[in-house]
């Protein structure tokens, strides 16, 4: 059965703090943090879920200062050894569907940072597949970056 993919609510913050705590890297977002994000950034916050209600990959997203410009925070999938059909399905779906609102709001350019050259590869593919666009590295401007996180900008 294919996922659905909806907005996030405060009652997805369980499942989504079980998915990011197996994930190299990901902060697990507490409460007042998925809370905030569905209180202010609405439909740019998705996750995808299989036929008995698990949530099997989610995006946590926000616009930032410039109106035509998202930040992905996370894009994350249930771990498993290889992504299995519905993870994989529901990833696509959340992206496919995130490229349809941003559009709908005029936004070009999308930021994102990873540390990981499996997730880099999958994020491309993706990209190119649903916005004919290449994720381009950037030179971070914080103080401190984490470990090996790379910036990446789409613009499409």
């Amino acid at each position: 059965m294919m996922p659905v993919v909806r907005t996030l609510c405060p009652a997805d913050t369980g499942q989504i703090a079980q998915i990011a705590g197996e994930l190299d890297n990901f902060t697990v977002p507490p409460a007042y943090v998925i809370w905030m994000l569905c209180e202010t950034q609405g439909s740019l916050c998705l996750v995808a879920e299989d036929s008995a209600g698990k949530v099997v990959a989610y995006m946590l997203a926000l616009m930032t200062a410039s109106p035509s410009t998202v930040f992905i925070w996370q894009l994350g999938v249930l771990p498993n050894s290889e992504l299995d059909v519905t993870s994989a399905k529901g990833l696509y779906l959340i992206c496919e569907r995130a490229l349809a609102i941003w559009r709908s709001h005029s936004v070009h350019h999308i930021w994102f940072t990873s540390s990981s050259d499996r997730a880099i590869a999958l994020i491309s593919r993706l990209a190119e597949d649903l916005a004919g666009a290449i994720p381009v590295p950037q030179t971070p401007t914080w103080p401190a970056p984490c470990g090996n996180e790379r910036l990446y900008l789409l613009t499409i």
